[in-house]
């Protein structure tokens, strides 16, 4: 069985239409904020695993990701990445 299967992704539009028809799915993945969870969702016996990545394994990884990326413009240094990315950009 695909992790998607097994733990489909909510936001994914594929992904929604097959919890549709699932009686019962044991795991839901998201990246969605809270905030835009339904609020009929706080109100559920739903439990709720929250995660959440140490922001320097966030940089370090993200920084390696768009150096081997492509089509999206390099940093020109680890410190100038940080900078971009304490920016939010």
């Amino acid at each position: 069985m695909l992790i998607n299967e097994h733990s489909p992704w909510v936001e994914l539009k594929y992904s929604s239409e097959a919890l549709r028809n699932k009686e019962s799915p044991l795991l839901i993945t998201s990246h969605l904020s809270v905030q835009l969870f339904p609020k009929s969702f706080f109100s559920s016996n739903a439990k709720v695993i929250y995660l959440i990545r140490d922001p320097r394994d966030v940089l370090v990884s993200g920084y390696h990701y768009w150096r081997a990326a492509n089509q999206i413009p390099k940093s020109k240094s680890l410190e100038e990445y940080f900078e971009n990315f304490l920016q939010g950009k």
